[in-house]
């Protein structure tokens, strides 16, 4: 699986905006606020100041973080499949292939792991 990664803090950076595979653009991201809340984010937090990469890095980022790196690499795969014509069209025989293959140690079963498309529904059934 590519590791996609983005950037939406350097304005003067080639990469503002974009969603990456490496060094290949794959979808320029035009609402910020939306994506942000494909990762749990909320108005209630922006509200009170809880700058969005900070609650990304707080969650999914270091080391004590309830979720991983795997998680927000599934959010953004799911972020993409439903944006990006792009990303559809160049990985969708791919992602059909990552559907279900979350190995994540820190597998939770909370509502937000249940849901995520890379999390395996065998597994999910065996442990309830």
């Amino acid at each position: 699986m590519p590791f996609f990664h983005y950037d939406l803090l350097g304005f003067n950076k080639p990469n503002y905006l974009w969603i990456c595979d490496g060094s290949v653009k794959l979808h320029k991201i035009d609402n910020e606020f939306s994506f942000y809340t494909s990762f749990g984010y909320t108005k209630e937090m922006q509200k009170n100041n809880v700058e969005p990469e900070f609650y990304i890095w707080e969650n999914y980022c270091k080391e004590t973080a309830l979720k991983e790196k795997l998680c927000k690499q599934a959010i953004i795969i799911d972020y993409l499949n439903i944006h990006s014509l792009k990303f559809r069209r160049e990985y969708a025989e791919h992602y059909q292939n990552w559907i279900g293959t979350c190995n994540s140690k820190k597998l939770n079963l909370s509502k937000d792991c249940n849901s995520c498309k890379m999390h395996p529904k065998n597994k999910l059934h065996s442990q309830k």
